[in-house]
């Protein structure tokens, strides 16, 4: 890089962090103040002209000083992660010394969305596990009065469904359970596979395994998104937020974005895929069970953020939540 070029990224690096902290438009003379390098005025003045032809800044009107677009927040944290050193629990801030139970990572999940909210200053989403790709334990059939019965499908990790169904016999209930219980230790989805594939030979059969597609079915259609922290989003940015929590309550184009994200990824305000949401910030990183993806974990942001510690805080909480599940899952 050639020294003048230098300079430059050093003072579109300078006006960007000081932005985010004081939401101001920065001046040659703030620049100045906040580097303490031995500049002119002029040269800055001509640095600032330059980055902002080249798209990294913007100039409200002639008089102001310059803020950041989506294009100079994206070099901001480029840098913040090139210069960043292994992430320490200390630096973001978060006591998760608790031991969370074993048995009830819905709870766990939520629990977890109310931290990222509060002290990530935004919404929070948390995508729970594809039921599909857990191991089934068991599935047990109750009846419930004379209409009905409820089916509770359990699987590893403690996270379970429990389905009304329409009322079957007591013998029906234990064979449906028996049909269950050959699938026991195999995925849901290794299980559909195997149903596809399976042809029954007699009318009893026939209704086992209408039962059974119908219960899986049903559990694995329930809605994946967990979030928290609406509030805190309206406080810290001026934007409204009525279209991305109606992008939320929708949630499948949602899910489908955060589904395509295999590394810790942030799409900054006109990188957003989804244009609704090109006023914020989407900050986005898989969590896993031993090697596989078994979901997501997303901060929403204002765009002016201290981009490093979101950053930080979205990495910590989906390696320890892998850390969590994976020793789990051995158990």
């Amino acid at each position: 890089m050639k020294r003048d070029e230098s300079r430059m990224y050093k003072v579109l690096f300078s006006v960007v962090r000081d932005y985010i902290k004081e939401k101001k438009p920065v001046s040659s003379k703030r620049v100045l103040e906040i580097t303490e390098l031995d500049w002119s005025s002029a040269t800055i003045r001509n640095d600032l002209r330059r980055l902002e032809e080249l798209g990294y800044l913007h100039q409200p009107h002639t008089s102001a000083g310059r803020i950041p677009t989506d294009l100079g927040l994206r070099f901001y944290l480029d840098e913040m992660i090139k210069l960043r050193g292994d992430i320490k629990k200390e630096d973001v801030g978060i006591d998760l010394t608790q031991r969370f139970p074993v048995g009830d990572l819905e709870m766990i999940l939520t629990a977890l969305s109310r931290i990222l909210a509060s002290t990530g200053k935004g919404i929070a989403v948390i995508t729970k596990p594809s039921l599909e790709k857990m191991k089934l334990v068991r599935v047990n059939v109750t009846p419930i009065g004379e209409e009905y019965s409820v089916v509770s499908v359990i699987t590893e990790l403690g996270i379970s469904r429990v389905i009304p169904i329409p009322r079957i016999s007591d013998e029906m209930s234990k064979a449906v359970e028996r049909f269950f219980d050959v699938f026991s230790g195999k995925t849901l989805f290794e299980m559909i596979n195997a149903i596809n594939s399976f042809t029954p030979e007699t009318p009893e059969a026939m209704e086992i395994v209408n039962i059974a597609k119908s219960i899986i079915e049903i559990a694995t259609s329930e809605g994946r998104i967990i979030y928290r922290g609406i509030y805190e989003l309206l406080k810290e940015s001026n934007q409204s937020v009525e279209k991305v929590v109606k992008i939320l309550e929708e949630s499948t184009k949602f899910e489908e974005i955060l589904e395509s994200v295999e590394d810790l990824r942030v799409f900054i305000g006109s990188e957003n895929p989804i244009e609704d949401m090109r006023n914020f910030s989407l900050f986005v990183s898989p969590y896993k069970k031993g090697r596989s993806i078994i979901g997501h974990i997303a901060m929403i942001t204002g765009k002016f953020v201290e981009y490093e510690r979101i950053y930080s805080l979205v990495e910590f909480m989906s390696n320890r939540l892998t850390e969590y599940l994976t020793v789990v899952s051995r158990r």
